[in-house]
Protein backbone atom coordinates (compact mmCIF):
# COMPACT_ATOMS: atom_id res chain seq x y z
CA UNK A 1 0.00 0.00 0.00
CA UNK A 2 2.96 2.31 0.30
CA UNK A 3 4.52 4.64 -2.22
CA UNK A 4 8.05 5.51 -3.21
CA UNK A 5 9.36 7.22 -6.32
CA UNK A 6 9.99 5.88 -8.81
CA UNK A 7 7.82 2.75 -8.64
CA UNK A 8 7.05 0.33 -11.42
CA UNK A 9 3.68 0.58 -13.06
CA UNK A 10 1.63 3.01 -15.09
CA UNK A 11 3.73 5.98 -16.22
CA UNK A 12 2.42 9.43 -15.33
CA UNK A 13 3.60 13.02 -15.44
CA UNK A 14 7.00 13.82 -13.85
CA UNK A 15 8.39 10.35 -14.58
CA UNK A 16 6.79 8.84 -11.46
CA UNK A 17 4.83 5.63 -11.82
CA UNK A 18 2.11 3.89 -9.85
CA UNK A 19 2.50 0.65 -7.94
CA UNK A 20 0.82 -2.12 -9.98
CA UNK A 21 -1.34 -3.27 -7.07
CA UNK A 22 -2.61 0.18 -6.08
CA UNK A 23 -6.22 -0.03 -7.22
CA UNK A 24 -9.58 0.58 -5.59
CA UNK A 25 -10.41 -3.10 -6.10
CA UNK A 26 -7.45 -4.21 -3.97
CA UNK A 27 -8.19 -1.77 -1.14
CA UNK A 28 -10.17 -3.20 1.78
CA UNK A 29 -12.64 -0.47 2.62
CA UNK A 30 -13.60 -1.43 6.17
CA UNK A 31 -14.85 1.78 7.83
CA UNK A 32 -13.63 3.92 4.91
CA UNK A 33 -16.26 3.21 2.30
CA UNK A 34 -17.41 6.83 2.06
CA UNK A 35 -13.82 8.01 1.54
CA UNK A 36 -13.38 5.51 -1.29
CA UNK A 37 -16.60 6.64 -2.95
CA UNK A 38 -15.54 10.29 -2.71
CA UNK A 39 -12.19 9.55 -4.34
CA UNK A 40 -13.71 7.40 -7.08
CA UNK A 41 -16.11 10.21 -7.99
CA UNK A 42 -13.23 12.66 -7.94
CA UNK A 43 -11.22 10.43 -10.29
CA UNK A 44 -14.14 10.24 -12.72
CA UNK A 45 -14.39 14.02 -12.73
CA UNK A 46 -17.96 14.18 -11.45
CA UNK A 47 -17.28 14.72 -7.75
CA UNK A 48 -15.25 17.11 -5.59
CA UNK A 49 -12.51 19.11 -7.25
CA UNK A 50 -10.43 19.47 -4.09
CA UNK A 51 -10.01 17.08 -1.13
CA UNK A 52 -7.60 16.32 1.70
CA UNK A 53 -7.01 12.82 3.07
CA UNK A 54 -5.51 12.43 6.56
CA UNK A 55 -4.41 9.09 7.98
CA UNK A 56 -1.89 7.54 10.30
CA UNK A 57 0.81 5.36 8.67
CA UNK A 58 -0.40 1.96 7.55
CA UNK A 59 -4.01 2.88 6.78
CA UNK A 60 -3.53 3.05 3.01
CA UNK A 61 -3.66 6.73 2.14
CA UNK A 62 -0.88 6.37 -0.44
CA UNK A 63 -2.64 3.34 -1.92
CA UNK A 64 -5.81 5.40 -2.30
CA UNK A 65 -4.03 8.36 -3.92
CA UNK A 66 -2.42 6.06 -6.45
CA UNK A 67 -5.73 4.29 -7.07
CA UNK A 68 -7.35 7.67 -7.72
CA UNK A 69 -4.60 8.58 -10.18
CA UNK A 70 -4.88 5.22 -11.94
CA UNK A 71 -8.62 5.58 -12.45
CA UNK A 72 -8.34 9.22 -13.56
CA UNK A 73 -5.52 8.42 -15.99
CA UNK A 74 -8.04 6.61 -18.20
CA UNK A 75 -9.54 9.96 -19.19
CA UNK A 76 -6.80 12.59 -18.80
CA UNK A 77 -3.30 13.59 -17.72
CA UNK A 78 -2.55 13.15 -14.03
CA UNK A 79 0.39 13.40 -11.65
CA UNK A 80 1.25 11.61 -8.41
CA UNK A 81 3.81 13.36 -6.18
CA UNK A 82 5.09 11.65 -3.00
CA UNK A 83 6.92 14.43 -1.18
CA UNK A 84 8.81 12.19 1.26
CA UNK A 85 11.14 10.82 -1.42
CA UNK A 86 13.20 12.09 -4.34
CA UNK A 87 10.93 15.09 -4.90
CA UNK A 88 11.45 16.59 -1.42
CA UNK A 89 14.16 18.99 -2.57
CA UNK A 90 12.48 20.01 -5.83
CA UNK A 91 9.64 22.49 -5.24
CA UNK A 92 9.94 23.52 -8.88
CA UNK A 93 8.05 20.32 -9.85
CA UNK A 94 4.85 22.12 -8.85
CA UNK A 95 5.16 24.55 -11.75
CA UNK A 96 2.69 23.92 -14.56
CA UNK A 97 0.70 21.22 -12.76
CA UNK A 98 -2.44 23.35 -13.05
CA UNK A 99 -2.56 22.24 -16.71
CA UNK A 100 -3.27 18.61 -15.73
CA UNK A 101 -6.62 17.02 -15.03
CA UNK A 102 -5.74 15.65 -11.58
CA UNK A 103 -2.80 16.15 -9.21
CA UNK A 104 -2.36 13.91 -6.15
CA UNK A 105 0.20 15.18 -3.61
CA UNK A 106 1.20 12.69 -0.93
CA UNK A 107 3.08 12.99 2.39
CA UNK A 108 2.55 16.73 2.67
CA UNK A 109 4.01 16.73 6.19
CA UNK A 110 7.48 16.19 4.65
CA UNK A 111 7.62 19.79 3.39
CA UNK A 112 5.76 21.59 6.20
CA UNK A 113 7.72 24.63 7.33
CA UNK A 114 9.66 24.92 4.05
CA UNK A 115 8.80 28.35 2.66
CA UNK A 116 9.51 27.51 -0.99
CA UNK A 117 7.23 24.50 -0.89
CA UNK A 118 4.48 26.25 1.03
CA UNK A 119 4.37 29.21 -1.35
CA UNK A 120 4.48 26.85 -4.32
CA UNK A 121 1.57 24.82 -2.97
CA UNK A 122 -0.39 27.99 -2.21
CA UNK A 123 0.08 29.14 -5.81
CA UNK A 124 -0.89 25.73 -7.18
CA UNK A 125 -4.16 25.66 -5.24
CA UNK A 126 -5.07 29.13 -6.49
CA UNK A 127 -4.13 28.36 -10.10
CA UNK A 128 -5.93 24.99 -10.05
CA UNK A 129 -9.10 26.74 -8.94
CA UNK A 130 -8.93 28.86 -12.10
CA UNK A 131 -8.08 26.03 -14.51
CA UNK A 132 -10.38 23.39 -13.02
CA UNK A 133 -7.57 20.99 -12.09
CA UNK A 134 -8.64 18.53 -9.42
CA UNK A 135 -6.34 18.45 -6.38
CA UNK A 136 -6.04 15.62 -3.86
CA UNK A 137 -3.69 16.02 -0.89
CA UNK A 138 -2.71 13.49 1.76
CA UNK A 139 -0.79 13.72 5.02
CA UNK A 140 -0.59 12.06 8.41
CA UNK A 141 -2.57 14.86 10.02
CA UNK A 142 -5.24 17.37 9.08
CA UNK A 143 -4.06 20.72 7.61
CA UNK A 144 -4.24 22.66 10.88
CA UNK A 145 -1.99 20.12 12.64
CA UNK A 146 0.77 19.89 10.03
CA UNK A 147 2.93 22.73 11.35
CA UNK A 148 2.54 24.81 8.20
CA UNK A 149 3.98 28.32 8.53
CA UNK A 150 1.69 29.91 5.92
CA UNK A 151 -1.81 30.40 7.41
CA UNK A 152 -3.36 31.03 4.01
CA UNK A 153 -2.12 27.63 2.82
CA UNK A 154 -3.80 25.94 5.78
CA UNK A 155 -7.11 27.50 4.79
CA UNK A 156 -6.60 26.66 1.10
CA UNK A 157 -5.93 22.99 1.87
CA UNK A 158 -9.30 22.81 3.63
CA UNK A 159 -11.25 24.30 0.71
CA UNK A 160 -12.72 20.86 0.01
CA UNK A 161 -13.62 17.89 2.22
CA UNK A 162 -11.02 16.90 4.83
CA UNK A 163 -11.41 13.15 5.34
CA UNK A 164 -9.71 11.12 8.06
CA UNK A 165 -9.28 7.39 7.42
CA UNK A 166 -10.44 5.14 10.24
CA UNK A 167 -8.33 2.28 11.58
CA UNK A 168 -9.47 -1.30 11.08
CA UNK A 169 -10.39 -3.42 14.07
CA UNK A 170 -9.09 -7.00 14.27
CA UNK A 171 -12.11 -8.51 12.51
CA UNK A 172 -11.72 -6.03 9.67
CA UNK A 173 -8.00 -6.87 9.41
CA UNK A 174 -8.86 -10.55 9.09
CA UNK A 175 -11.27 -9.57 6.34
CA UNK A 176 -8.58 -7.52 4.59
CA UNK A 177 -6.13 -10.42 4.77
CA UNK A 178 -8.76 -12.80 3.37
CA UNK A 179 -9.56 -10.40 0.53
CA UNK A 180 -5.89 -9.99 -0.40
CA UNK A 181 -5.31 -13.75 -0.18
CA UNK A 182 -8.18 -14.29 -2.60
CA UNK A 183 -6.60 -11.79 -4.98
CA UNK A 184 -3.32 -13.71 -4.76
CA UNK A 185 -5.04 -17.06 -5.25
CA UNK A 186 -3.77 -18.10 -1.83
CA UNK A 187 -5.73 -20.24 0.62
CA UNK A 188 -5.69 -18.51 4.01
CA UNK A 189 -7.07 -20.65 6.84
CA UNK A 190 -8.86 -18.75 9.58
CA UNK A 191 -6.31 -20.00 12.14
CA UNK A 192 -3.45 -18.45 10.14
CA UNK A 193 -5.25 -15.13 9.74
CA UNK A 194 -5.97 -15.10 13.46
CA UNK A 195 -2.32 -15.87 14.27
CA UNK A 196 -1.06 -13.03 12.05
CA UNK A 197 -3.44 -10.50 13.57
CA UNK A 198 -2.77 -11.50 17.16
CA UNK A 199 0.99 -12.10 17.17
CA UNK A 200 2.53 -9.51 14.88
CA UNK A 201 2.49 -5.70 14.59
CA UNK A 202 -1.01 -4.52 14.05
CA UNK A 203 -0.78 -2.08 11.14
CA UNK A 204 -2.47 -3.38 8.00
CA UNK A 205 0.41 -2.51 5.68
CA UNK A 206 2.73 -4.77 7.68
CA UNK A 207 0.16 -7.56 7.68
CA UNK A 208 -0.23 -7.41 3.91
CA UNK A 209 3.54 -7.42 3.40
CA UNK A 210 3.76 -10.58 5.52
CA UNK A 211 1.00 -12.16 3.52
CA UNK A 212 2.91 -11.46 0.29
CA UNK A 213 6.01 -13.02 1.88
CA UNK A 214 4.01 -16.09 2.87
CA UNK A 215 2.56 -16.34 -0.63
CA UNK A 216 6.05 -16.43 -2.12
CA UNK A 217 7.19 -19.00 0.45
CA UNK A 218 4.14 -21.17 -0.15
CA UNK A 219 4.87 -21.27 -3.87
CA UNK A 220 8.60 -21.87 -3.38
CA UNK A 221 8.11 -24.73 -0.91
CA UNK A 222 4.95 -26.17 -2.41
CA UNK A 223 3.21 -26.03 0.98
CA UNK A 224 -0.11 -24.73 2.18
CA UNK A 225 -0.28 -22.12 4.89
CA UNK A 226 -0.44 -23.50 8.41
CA UNK A 227 0.47 -21.87 11.69
CA UNK A 228 3.68 -23.99 12.04
CA UNK A 229 4.71 -23.05 8.48
CA UNK A 230 4.02 -19.37 9.17
CA UNK A 231 6.20 -19.55 12.30
CA UNK A 232 8.94 -21.19 10.23
CA UNK A 233 8.89 -18.49 7.53
CA UNK A 234 8.38 -15.43 9.71
CA UNK A 235 11.48 -16.07 11.78
CA UNK A 236 11.55 -12.65 13.47
CA UNK A 237 10.26 -12.91 17.05
CA UNK A 238 6.62 -11.87 17.14
CA UNK A 239 5.69 -8.75 19.09
CA UNK A 240 3.07 -10.03 21.44
CA UNK A 241 0.35 -7.73 22.69
CA UNK A 242 0.08 -6.72 26.26
CA UNK A 243 -2.80 -8.50 27.99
Amino acid sequence: MQDRAPIAGTQLALGISLAPGATFESYFRGPNGLAVELLQAMARGDGERHAFLAAAPGLGKSHLLQATCRLAADTGRVAYLPLDGALAGRPEVLEGLESLGLVCIDSLEAVAGHADWEHGLFALVNEARSTGTRLLFAARRVPGDLGLALPDLVSRLAWGPVVQLGALDDDAKRGALAARAQTLGLELPAAVADYLVRHYPRDLAGQLERLAQLDRASLAHGRRLTVPFVKEILDDPPHHRSP
